[in-house]
């Protein structure tokens, strides 16, 4: 009866043995996997970060190309105001010299009708 007993003790102490190991696998093996899954969280999350930054950065290139060819725009309008004003001068001149040419050219045979 003793080694009956013996046998049984022995079973269980056995099974508990198999038991603590299939725990140990198994808490092992979560253990594993959370770590796997918390480095893949991270490099998605890095990966992410990365490509916001370059999204970021490219926006970033593309409007002060914007702002510049708009601040070029604008400068090249007022040059060419301003030339538009001064050719406009230059023109307004040389009408009133031909005028006033053409006004000496042509004398005056009724000075009286001309203030009328």
């Amino acid at each position: 009866m003793l080694a009956a007993e013996e046998r049984a003790v022995l079973k269980v102490a056995t099974s508990h043995q198999k038991v603590a190991k299939l725990m140990k696998a198994t808490t092992q093996q979560a253990e594993w996997q959370t770590s796997y899954f918390n480095m893949k969280i991270k490099s998605v999350k890095d990966t992410f970060r990365q490509a916001h930054i370059a999204e970021t950065q490219h926006h970033a290139a593309v409007m002060h190309k914007i702002f510049w060819a708009h601040k070029l725009a604008l400068h090249q309008q007022e040059a060419a105001q301003l030339n538009a004003k001064s050719q406009d001068g230059v023109l307004q001149n040389v009408l009133v010299e031909l005028m006033e040419e053409l006004h000496l050219a042509v004398p005056s045979e009724l000075p009286l009708e001309a203030s009328t």
